[in-house]
């Protein structure tokens, strides 16, 4: 898959799980990624070791992000501009072009269109990859994605199989029903 995501300005890739297959008869459906977290609390993500976890609160203004992570104080601007997507099976990928700016670049607080808490289980795969489990406060549904940091000097081949692993071990938890390899 992230060779139909990676285009010349993408430098972060993130692959949604989506709880069914997509359905390609129908252009017009609703593709949901969220899951129950009551089912996603059955499934032992510990195969992937122990997670990251943290709480942001997050201010989005068009494309930029603020965020304040709650235990550190840390703060961070991002903008993320949308340049490709693709949908195979119960995966939903989408190819970004990342930029992290100086936290003042956050416009006015009157452009703000969302804000909310967000709790992250993070997933290390490897130092480029990570499985997120993600819950957004007051929201019933939560999120499962892998994001991949890409850099023009990356050893594709081994990016390809720890992909295909995390792939492998997600479709044993019977948290993948694609026919992804």
């Amino acid at each position: 898959m992230l060779d139909k995501l990676l285009q010349e300005s993408v430098n972060r890739v993130e692959i949604y799980l989506s709880p069914e297959p997509y359905s390609s008869q129908d252009i017009y459906q609703v593709y949901s990624i969220g899951w129950n977290p009551d089912t996603l609390a059955l499934r032992n993500l510990k195969m992937f070791g122990l997670p990251f976890e943290t709480t942001t609160y997050e201010l989005v203004s068009e494309d930029i992000t603020y965020s304040y992570d709650l235990a550190t104080d840390g703060q961070r601007a991002l903008r993320k501009v949308w340049k490709t997507d693709h949908i195979e099976g119960s995966l939903y990928g989408i190819g970004f072009q990342e930029e992290v700016l100086p936290s003042h670049r956050f416009p006015c607080t009157t452009d703000i269109s969302i804000t909310q808490t967000v709790e992250r289980k993070q997933y290390r795969i490897n130092n480029r990859i990570q499985l997120t489990v993600e819950s957004i406060k007051n929201n019933p549904e939560t999120v499962i994605y892998i994001s991949y940091y890409h850099s023009p000097n990356v050893d594709m081949d081994k990016m390809n199989r720890d992909l295909n692993y995390c792939f492998k071990r997600l479709r044993q938890n019977g948290l993948l029903k694609s026919s992804y390899r």
